[in-house]
This record gives structure tokens, C-alpha cells and sequence, in this order.
């Protein structure tokens, strides 16, 4: 992103912000250009004027979490919400990529659900892997049919939290979460335990997710736009070079090298690539997508969200 003028940062300085501001951006997608903004800059840069597609991004509500990280999440949601509707260019839509809650419960979607109504325009949701990885590590003190169990009670009930929100009139963008264990953060997983395939458990964890979810989820094409990222992910990583992913068994960043402190995958830049890092490789760290991976997954929502029959 070229640095125009005082209200457009560079990739840096732009999730610098997100790390600390509203975990907002404001997207515009003008002459096949995708350009973001911190949601708190977005006033600024409405009132010069655009054009084309608005949106805007929010991520990581965890409604739920209470740690020393955020202590009110809900208090964070809410202010991002504020800055959506002061804008005087409301965005077209708002697009909420995960994860949503912390637990999967329903006192948390609940929640969740009472705070997004308050926007008034259409608003597409994303949940995330952290059921997958929140059971995973209860493993071997659980065993893993018992686990397997409680993810797929997890998937249908994100499932009907999707439906709940479709019946209320909203329409959902949903993606399955990626097989966990396709990604490096299982790679080492196996290599550091003999006493189980934990890349395999990994994987027998997200299928039945995913499953349950899908199977759970009135999907007609009418109110739910649904992205296999799953599928995404296990094809680049069985078949290198897939979609120009050279490297999709490594993280591209080095957070020895990240200016945040906490060091940070938001500080995920060329600055901190790995030596040879590039946009070819298809992970930032042990388990999120690098910003090339991001782009091919944020191009596959938006082809969803103009194309689905909503």
C-alpha cells in the first residue's frame, strides 16, 4: 500500500493498528485495486470519496475471552461498531472473519448476535479453527474418540448459531475451517510426540467439524454463502505449486524480527520474512495463512458474497 497521504499507512503501520485500535479496516475495492484503512481512519478517507466496493472487516471478537490480552472484548466489539455507524459513507457490508466467540457457546453467540444487530446493513461472518485446537490440546488426557465427539457437537453447533442468525433476516458468509493438520504447526506436533500421529489427529479433529457444521446448516444458497478453505488447504499442501504456493510446508515470517510487543504475527511484512521468504509460501506462522494465502481466501469471499443468490 503506497503511504498517499496521512490517513493511508503502509502494511506495517496498518496492523500496528489493527493490533490496537477497533480491530477494524475499511476495504475499497476500486479499478481492481483492494485497498485498506483502519476502521478509525475511515471517516477521513469517506469524505474524499471512492467509489466502487466498501466494506468492512472485522476480526477476532472472542466473545468470552476475559484474559490480561483484552479483559472486555465486548467493550472492543462495541467500539468498532460505533466507528462503523458514524461513518458518513456507510460500507456496503460488513464482513466478520472469526473467530467469533471463544468457547462456541451459546450465551456467546447469543451476545454476539445482540451487539452486530445494532449495524443496519448486511453483515456476512466467518467462525474460526479455535474449537479444533481448544480440544486438541486436551489430548492424551482425553482420549481422542471423546474429543472427536465434542468437536462435532462443537460444528453442529456453530451450525445452527448460523442458522439462528439466517432466521433473523442476515445473510452469512461461512467458511469450513482448514484441516489443522496440513499445517506446520502439525508438522512439528508429530515430530515432537511418539505417541500418537498428531498431524492425523489433528486432521480426524477438523474433519468431523466441518462435517457436523455442514450438515447442520440450512444451505440452500438463499442466505449462507459457504467457502471450502478445508479443501483449499490440503490441495496446496499435497500438490506444491498449486495456485503458485511454492513453500507450503513453512511459516514465511520470523517473529524474532517483529517491532510489536508482544512480537506479533500482525507484524507479518518483508521486513520479517524468513531468508528466501516470498510470496509463494502459503503460511505466515505455525498455523495462519500468509498475506498471499489471505488474498486468494478474501478473493474466493467476495466472488461468494456478489455471486451467491442472496
Amino acid at each position: 500500500m503506497a503511504n498517499n497521504d496521512e490517513h493511508t499507512t503502509d502494511r506495517r503501520g496498518f496492523l500496528e493498528c489493527m493490533a490496537w485500535v477497533g480491530t477494524g479496516a475499511v476495504w475499497t475495492m476500486a479499478g481492481g485495486v483492494l485497498k485498506g484503512t483502519p476502521l478509525e481512519a475511515s471517516p477521513h478517507r469517506a469524505a474524499k470519496g471512492h467509489g466502487g466496493l466498501r466494506f468492512v472487516q472485522i476480526s477476532d471478537s472472542h466473545i468470552g475471552f476475559d484474559k490480561p490480552a483484552n479483559t472486555d472484548v465486548t467493550a472492543t466489539l462495541r467500539e468498532a461498531i460505533a466507528k462503523i455507524k458514524a461513518s458518513p459513507e456507510p460500507p456496503s457490508f460488513v464482513l466478520h472473519t472469526g473467530d467469533l466467540t471463544h468457547l462456541s457457546k451459546p450465551s456467546e453467540f447469543d451476545l454476539l448476535q445482540q451487539l452486530m444487530s445494532e449495524l443496519p446493513l448486511p453483515v456476512f461472518y466467518v467462525p474460526g479453527e479455535h474449537d479444533v485446537l481448544a480440544e486438541y490440546r486436551r489430548y492424551p488426557t482425553i482420549g481422542a474418540d471423546q474429543l472427536i465427539a465434542n468437536v462435532e457437537a462443537q460444528g453442529a453447533e456453530v451450525g445452527r448459531q448460523v442458522n439462528r442468525i439466517t432466521n433473523t433476516g442476515a445473510k452469512v458468509l461461512l467458511s469450513t475451517i482448514m484441516d489443522v493438520g496440513y499445517t506446520p504447526f502439525a508438522t512439528a506436533e508429530r515430530a515432537a510426540h511418539t505417541d500418537t500421529d498428531r498431524a492425523a489427529l489433528l486432521s480426524q479433529l477438523s474433519q468431523p467439524f466441518n462435517a457436523s457444521m455442514r450438515a447442520t446448516i440450512v444451505n440452500d444458497g438463499r442466505r449462507i454463502g459457504l467457502i471450502l478453505l478445508d479443501e483449499l488447504s490440503v490441495q496446496v499442501v499435497k500438490f506444491p505449486g498449486f495456485q503458485g504456493f511454492t513453500n507450503p510446508f513453512a511459516g514465511v515470517c520470523d517473529l524474532t524480527q517483529s517491532q510489536l510487543t508482544p512480537p506479533s504475527i500482525l507484524d507479518c511484512t518483508a521486513q520479517t520474512f524468513v531468508p528466501g521468504g516470498n510470496a509463494g509460501y502459503f503460511w505466515a506462522d505455525d498455523l495462519h495463512l500468509s498475506a498471499t494465502a489471505q488474498n486468494l481466501f478474501g478473493a474466493a469471499a467476495i466472488e461468494r458474497a456478489q455471486n451467491n443468490p442472496f
